[in-house]
């Protein structure tokens, strides 16, 4: 049975999306070793049954949380037919980092830009050919709560489960002199069959990632290995004068704001302006303007109460002491 994996950050709608694709088709359990629910279900790909397996929502792959660990090794050990990398459209340059990962893990992405209703809402206007031509993958746009585009995935899932969809390799996300050198590891990497993904290995291995780094002291070519990586480390941070690990995060970063500079307009609406409480707050929780504001503000209260109230009182109570005389009589 083919298999698809839904991965996203947490509140991207992810979870709407896997019940509009498997409906009653579900099955929640736990993954083996830890409380973490897990969710799987099935489609109908017309004579075909796929499964969809709904990952933790998660912002990275950094194996940090059990949540990443799952999603991680669940894509890298079980090897999905397809990773559907789902976005809040609204939060599109945040939420683009998780692609970047899965990206030199496979290229048999689908990206899913859901919330559409509420990016066009809040005035985000998405160029999707021009993000279709940097990223190389296919893109959907979805409301998934209301059902909005899923007919579209469904048929984009069913394509490339039954191989009528090319993936190609998406253009270099770390940068060309880096990404050179991870190619370089990878190649050599390629000749010990570690069981992993090359390039993803050389990237882990670069950053020190303590899972992947104890994966590899495992192979009786550790040492050999070890060595390379390094050298690969050594010549990365002669040239960019930092560690290796910010090297790579900064220019995943950097990759992520160009894209969104390239291919996102944010037009202004009155959804989203913002408030005119929201920009008074701005101002009076200023960590350097809030205090003087404050005691200005609290000057000018005792001067309306003493500077205006005082004549205003003296008139009132003249004009109670008028008032009583005249009742009097």
């Amino acid at each position: 049975m083919k298999k698809v994996a839904l991965i996203g950050n947490p509140n991207c709608g992810k979870s709407s999306l896997f019940n509009a694709l498997t409906g009653s088709r579900q099955h929640v359990g736990n993954w083996p070793g830890v409380t973490v629910e897990k969710k799987t279900g099935e489609m109908k790909c017309n004579d075909k049954v796929v499964k969809i397996v709904d990952l933790p929502g998660i912002y990275s792959l950094s194996a940090y949380s059990i949540d990443e660990r799952i999603a991680r090794d669940f894509i890298i050990k079980e090897k999905p037919d397809l990773v559907v990398v789902i976005v809040d459209t609204t939060n599109f340059e945040r939420n683009l980092y998780l692609l970047t990962e899965i990206l030199a893990i496979t290229n048999k992405v689908v990206l899913v830009l859901n919330m559409w209703d509420l990016a066009v809402k809040s005035g985000i206007k998405v160029r999707l050919d021009e993000l279709k031509e940097i990223l190389k993958v296919p893109i959907v746009k979805t409301v998934a709560n209301k059902g909005i585009g899923v007919g579209d995935l469904k048929n984009i899932i069913c394509d490339a489960v039954n191989g009528r969809i090319e993936f190609v390799v998406a253009q270099s996300i770390i940068g060309e002199r880096v990404q050179k050198k991870i190619n370089e590891l990878a190649n050599f990497l390629s000749c010990f069959n570690l069981g992993l993904p090359n390039v993803y290995l050389a990237v882990k291995l670069v950053e020190k990632d303590p899972e992947v780094v104890s994966y590899v002291k495992q192979s009786k070519y550790a040492g050999e290995i070890f060595e390379r990586v390094d050298n690969i480390v050594a010549e990365i941070e002669k040239e960019y004068g930092d560690d290796a690990t910010s090297i790579i995060i900064a220019q995943r970063y950097a990759f992520v704001h160009g894209v969104y500079k390239e291919v996102v307009e944010k037009e202004s609406t009155m959804e989203s302006k913002i408030s005119l409480s929201d920009k008074v707050d701005r101002v009076l929780t200023n960590r350097y303007l809030g205090i003087p504001i404050f005691l200005l503000l609290l000057y000018l209260t005792f001067k309306l109460v003493f500077g205006i109230g005082n004549p205003i009182a003296d008139w009132l109570n003249s004009g109670m002491g008028w008032l009583s005389t005249h009742t009097g009589d």
